[in-house]
């Protein structure tokens, strides 16, 4: 079920792995693993934004939007440079679908920040309205 759905997440905006020869090992291996990494990064690092620096240690100064969106761009750049990373790893060649893949991985990684960042920060004492009130 895992390799299922992260191979359907990431052929959304990308095609199927180039070249050829490459396709089990992004299916089987890459997508399932940098796309977990990439959901518990986001969950990990929305985690010490809302409860760490906001809820266990109110940092006044910090729960302004521009905070919530430095931390979505570092989960962000941790995907994309993940993706990278562990590419490089499985010994595929860096080619631009690898390029691309990281690209896309940096961008899921920032939608799930944003996803559980508006599931999970209604219970932060000091940021339960960042980025956005409603």
């Amino acid at each position: 079920m895992l390799p299922g759905f992260f191979k359907f997440i990431y052929e959304l905006f990308l095609s199927s792995p180039q070249p050829p020869q490459t396709r089990p090992v992004f299916w089987n291996e890459i997508f399932p693993n940098v796309g977990l990494v990439n959901i518990i990064t986001s969950l990990l690092l929305m985690f010490v934004f809302y409860y760490l620096i906001n809820h266990i240690l109110p940092v006044a100064f910090f729960r302004k939007a521009w905070h919530w969106a430095l931390f979505m761009l570092l989960s962000a750049a941790i995907g994309f440079g993940y993706a990278l990373q562990y590419c490089d790893t499985k010994e595929v060649e860096q080619n631009s679908y690898v390029w691309s893949f990281a690209t896309i991985n940096a961008l899921y990684g920032a939608l799930f920040y944003i996803i559980f960042s508006f599931l999970f920060r209604r219970w932060s004492r000091g940021a339960s309205t960042t980025p956005v009130r409603f």
